[in-house]
């Protein structure tokens, strides 16, 4: 089933709090209430604690009649003041691209115990009852609580073991149990062999299995972050771990679409002033290429953005005009039938990168493109994920060193998301086929229910 966040609005200016330090508390808080991850381990990001995590329940309702459209009814939890400006993580079986989320609460009701949520839509949630919720502490609490210590072994991957650095493991609600770690990297390791940084703080994303109660997998396991895996700390290795990284501290509208089968997520985050946006895209693929691998690490996928102060960085293409790297923020990583993480990247088996964007030899960068007149809408294609085809990921730190396998393969088509033209609205509703889509960027298109708000 799929779920999606709506256009959940951060907390921005003027608390002035960095979106890449918050990114990975909206991502954990959907991930953990909305598709039902569980907790492997964590180090400083206590989801589950009192601090962050106020309240849960199982029966909660929404819409409460006329005029009370937007409140929400917790079981077992009584509302008071202290609730407005608090997070609450909802999940809907019966309406999940709408009632599934993350909303802020605005208001509360004592008498009738509701809370008054920003639906972030034109439109009335619909009525419904039986929801699993969690209701989080506001943004600031979890900003309180972030770490980005190193463990001080020097020229080693330093964001695992005693390091305090913010990092926490989940497991997907998959029946092969793969799990990601979301991490907050030290000052020390982006400095070298992970994401560009804003203040020196990179987030990144690393799906894989194995994972242990301080939030880490362990060098040389079954997982997709480079500096971890061969444990170094080397410019050399920039790039080949991935995540997502809307640069500044400006307010973002967040989009998180998830599957609470597989676990695969997609999220993306819209900058309200200067378009710095990013994305990241994680999980199995869908229609895998036959047989499958022997190992599900060998399945597990991720790309991302860790775009820094650069251009919008929601965009298929896997290179950048300055620097030409996946380490320059645009990539992706797969791990090989070598037994070591390996790139990924998206594939029309046409050219993706910038030039051929701009030059428009890609049929999405085409000015003149319209709806298909034989639909009468958007038309829309899948878009291939292949690993192993990118052998250099770190010429921006001036080095041309091969860090990684080739081995090309195809792993499957990317999940939720499709390919269509590229001229259409900066994330507006499109009509392709029997359902709306969500065009973000660079023809990038997202399911989708409903209105968006402008």
């Amino acid at each position: 089933m799929l779920h999606v966040c709506r256009d959940f609005l951060t907390i921005g200016n003027p608390i002035n709090l960095s979106c890449p330090r918050l990114v990975h508390y909206y991502l954990a808080m959907f991930m953990r209430t909305v598709l039902g991850y569980t907790t492997v381990g964590q180090t400083n990001f206590n989801i589950d604690g009192g601090t962050l995590r106020i309240a849960t329940g199982a029966a909660g309702s929404i819409n409460q009649g006329t005029g009370n459209e937007y409140a929400f009814s917790p079981n077992a939890y009584s509302v008071s003041a202290a609730d407005v400006g608090r997070i609450l993580a909802v999940r809907s079986t019966g309406n999940p691209m709408v009632n599934s989320g993350l909303f802020r609460v605005t208001g509360v009701d004592t008498g009738n115990n509701w809370l008054f949520i920003n639906y972030r839509s034109g439109d009335l949630p619909p009525v419904e009852s039986g929801l699993t919720w969690a209701l989080y502490a506001s943004e600031i609490a979890f900003n309180s609580s972030l770490n980005f210590n190193g463990n001080g072994i020097t020229g080693t991957y330093q964001g695992q073991g005693s390091a305090t650095q913010s990092r926490i493991i989940l497991q997907s609600p998959s029946v092969l149990a793969w799990q990601v770690r979301l991490a907050h990297e030290n000052n020390y390791d982006v400095a070298a062999g992970t994401a560009p940084n804003d203040n020196n703080i990179g987030a990144t994303v690393a799906p894989g299995l194995g994972g242990n109660l301080a939030g880490d997998f362990p060098p040389a396991g079954q997982h997709l972050h480079g500096p971890l895996f061969f444990n170094v700390h080397d410019s050399t290795y920039f790039g080949t771990s991935v995540g997502w990284f809307p640069f500044g501290s400006n307010q973002s509208r967040i989009y998180i679409w998830g599957d609470d089968v597989t676990g695969t997520v997609f999220a993306a985050s819209r900058n309200v002033v200067n378009g710095l946006d990013g994305f990241v895209h994680f999980g199995l693929p869908e229609n895998e290429e036959q047989p499958l691998p022997p190992k599900t690490v060998q399945r597990l996928f991720v790309m991302g953005a860790n775009t820094g102060a650069n251009a919008n960085s929601i965009t298929w293409t896997t290179q950048v005009s300055t620097g030409g790297s996946p380490a320059n923020g645009r990539g992706g990583m797969a791990f090989g039938l070598s037994n070591q993480p390996v790139s990924c990247a998206y594939s029309l088996y046409n050219r993706l990168v910038n030039n051929a964007y701009s030059s428009g030899v890609a049929a999405r960068a085409l000015g003149t493109a319209g709806d298909c007149p034989y639909l009468a809408a958007t038309e829309l294609v899948t878009v291939d994920l292949i690993a192993g085809t990118i052998l250099n990921y770190s010429n921006i730190a001036g080095s041309n060193a091969s860090v990684i396998q080739l081995e090309g393969r195809r792993l499957g088509q990317a999940p939720l998301a499709r390919m269509g033209r590229s001229n259409y609205g900066y994330f507006q509703v499109a009509t392709a086929g029997a359902q709306l889509w969500l065009h973000l960027n660079d023809g990038m298109y997202l399911p989708w229910q409903g209105s968006i708000l402008p």
